[in-house]
């Protein structure tokens, strides 16, 4: 059973979950690779725990013709049937490892690379995350939800059949309420929202700015922690995918399609985490909380492996400036 203990020199949980040490490694060498089989594809839906949820175009549940299916991860961090009763064990303190772990497999195709996404295909692994992410919240224990995606070797992946995951938690992730803290208390300062002023000032440079759309603005952060680090941030004041409509969703499934085909074209094979930035749910935040946050996600290649400086001590090294990053992938996206 998993466990979720506080870190008290820290101030973040850490989840103890021994399930994720046997997870399946499919990055094999081409030999071993052909022989492989993903559980993931089409016929193998019997290799997967029950689906919770599919976007199909006909058939029965757990049976082919879907085009998006989400199962709970069979190497979950946390469990839906856990109890999250605290404990005490000495001097520390933690509880049990409730929550809910859930991968959503993208495409039945196993070898479909990311750049090959159509708008269509972004739009309803989109829609399945605003499907799961509804249900979820509707678990009062559950106060925040994690949306990511590990894409590649040097990612953390541990199969390469193109999934993502979502992972829901009976508290908020210490990095969450920082940007929450610093959006509130610059918001309180200055009666306006940070991302709202990051959007001003890089509208205004232009250097960094990849595109805009109606509803979303996609940029290289001026102190990117990642080479080629890009945020979409969301122009219109919703904080989640809870509330985007239809035409939202295409736009940033168009946004999406755009950074994938350049990151393709800075290595075929590049490996790049995606986090989307949500806020917490079941918490009662305060109202200047909810009108200084803006949603938006992250998307960090993992082009250079963190080293003692970073992991020790907390902070980045990054070799490429966002300006040379942002005129690149400009190039690539736009021509």
């Amino acid at each position: 059973m998993s466990q979720i203990r506080y870190n008290i020199l820290k101030d973040k949980e850490v989840i103890i979950a021994q399930k994720r040490a046997y997870r399946p490694n499919n990055f094999l060498d081409k030999e071993d690779k052909k022989e492989h089989c993903s559980p993931f594809t089409y016929g193998n839906e019997h290799l997967t725990p029950p689906e919770i949820f599919a976007l199909r175009d006909s058939g029965e549940c757990n049976s082919p013709n879907w085009r998006v299916r989400v199962v709970p991860n069979l190497y979950n961090a946390v469990d839906i049937e856990s109890d999250h009763r605290g404990f005490r064990d000495g001097f520390f303190e933690g509880y049990g490892g409730f929550g809910a772990h859930e991968v959503v497999i993208e495409t039945p195709k196993r070898e479909h690379k990311i750049e090959e996404f159509s708008q269509k295909e972004i739009a309803d692994i989109l829609l399945a995350y605003q499907i799961r992410l509804n249900d979820l919240s509707r678990e009062d224990r559950i106060k925040h939800i994690s949306i990511f995606k590990n894409h590649g070797k040097n990612s953390g992946a541990s199969i390469d059949h193109p999934h993502s995951q979502i992972i829901g938690l009976p508290h908020i992730p210490k990095n969450i309420r920082d940007e929450i803290g610093i959006q509130k208390e610059y918001f309180l300062k200055h009666k306006r929202r940070l991302l709202d002023d990051i959007i001003s000032e890089e509208s205004r440079e232009k250097k960094r700015v990849l595109f805009e759309g109606d509803n979303f603005f996609v940029y290289c952060p001026y102190a990117s922690l990642f080479p080629f680090e890009v945020h979409i941030v969301a122009k219109n004041s919703f904080s989640s995918l809870f509330v985007a409509d239809s035409f939202t969703i295409d736009e940033l499934a168009m946004s999406l399609k755009k950074i994938f085909f350049g990151y393709s074209k800075i290595d075929r094979d590049i490996s790049f985490n995606i986090a989307y930035k949500l806020m917490p749910i079941n918490h009662d935040l305060d109202r200047d909380e909810i009108k200084s946050t803006r949603f938006y996600i992250e998307l960090t290649p993992r082009i250079y492996n963190l080293a003692g400086f970073e992991i020790g001590f907390g902070e980045m090294i990054n070799p490429i400036q966002p300006e040379i990053a942002a005129t690149f992938l400009r190039k690539e996206i736009l021509g």
